[in-house]
């Protein structure tokens, strides 16, 4: 395969569904890490939640530093429950089973990571 062939829509949206459990599995299922670490980075993520660990979820979320990851957060989750609530998502969730505590998250951050095996971020 070529560079050119990740702008192809089915290479794409697999490449996007990889990374996007890695970081879910780096962040421990937090959602909401995982999306701020697919538009922002990872290493990101952990400087922020290095600054402000204990804050409530829906807090921190208000004080990512970049507006574009900020807004993008909100989109995703505001989106998955449309998606979950028209029946197009395998599961339904309240939006509070999706703003876990950020302290415990921040712990293990980057520990399950398998350079061997995955991509490290």
């Amino acid at each position: 395969q070529q560079l050119k062939d990740v702008y192809q829509p089915e290479l794409n949206v697999q490449l996007g569904t990889k990374l996007l459990g890695q970081l879910k599995k780096e962040f421990n299922g937090n959602l909401v890490l995982a999306t701020a670490s697919y538009n922002a980075g990872s290493f990101r993520v952990r400087q922020w939640l290095k600054q402000q660990p204990t804050l409530p979820t829906e807090q921190w979320i208000e004080l990512i530093p970049f507006k574009e990851t900020r807004d993008y957060v909100k989109a995703v989750l505001e989106y998955m429950l449309v998606f979950e609530r028209k029946g197009l998502a395998s599961q339904h969730t309240r939006l509070a089973d999706h703003l876990l505590p950020l302290n415990a998250q921040l712990a293990n951050a980057g520990k399950t990571c398998n350079p061997a095996v995955e991509w490290c971020l």
